[in-house]
């Protein structure tokens, strides 16, 4: 029994590495900034429980006219980055848009104690973030928006920016199963989940 056990949590465990690392921009990592775009087709990806990238596509991005304040917001939050602010953003540009998300949840999961609780729950967070990102990446090319600092060159980016559209972008979009799924499976660390994006422990 013990045997079988193990054998179940190494299963799970590899499970959900696999599917954190075969997000769009996962296996497009290492890409030359000049090379074409990342993954123009990975909308259309194989999902694991919605029936397809198209079920969750979004309305279109605001137009030009309503972007104005976005930019202006944008460029102030720029000007005023300190060594915090660039370090977080550092912090949340390691990797994959689920990298970070995956190691917070294993700190939470070794707090809690091992068992089959937490490795079930890595599985269905990374099959969440898996169909996420796929519905992100058909919304992506469906509405082709701009990256900030190509609509706006006075936008300087402080990381390398991938080459795909930038409406939804992939980190808000891998951010949300994560939230989700720890709320329910680790609902006594319910305070500490809220405060991830805020305050990340290896920043702070």
């Amino acid at each position: 029994m013990r045997i079988r056990g193990c054998l179940i949590a190494a299963t799970a465990l590899l499970f959900s590495v696999l599917l954190a690392n075969t997000s769009p921009v996962a296996m497009a990592q290492g890409t030359p900034p000049s090379a074409r775009p990342i993954e123009p087709g990975a909308g259309s990806w194989r999902t694991w429980v919605i029936s397809s990238g198209k079920d969750l596509r979004l309305p279109s991005p605001p137009d030009d006219q309503a972007t104005k304040p976005e930019f202006e917001e944008l460029k102030a939050l720029i000007t005023r980055a300190d060594a915090l602010s660039l370090d977080r953003v550092q912090y949340w540009d390691a990797g994959s848009p689920s990298y970070r998300w995956n190691e917070i949840f294993t700190d939470i999961a070794v707090t809690h104690g091992a068992g089959t609780v937490p490795l079930r729950a890595a599985v269905l967070m990374n099959v969440a973030i898996h169909d996420a990102l796929i519905a992100a990446w058909d919304s992506k090319y469906a509405h082709n928006r701009k990256r900030p600092h190509e609509a706006d060159p006075r936008v300087t980016p402080v990381v390398t920016v991938p080459r795909s559209p930038s409406y939804p972008c992939e980190h808000s979009v891998a951010a949300g199963p994560p939230r989700q799924c720890s709320h329910i499976s680790f609902p006594m660390r319910r305070s500490a989940l809220v405060r991830w994006p805020r305050r990340p422990r290896a920043a702070a």
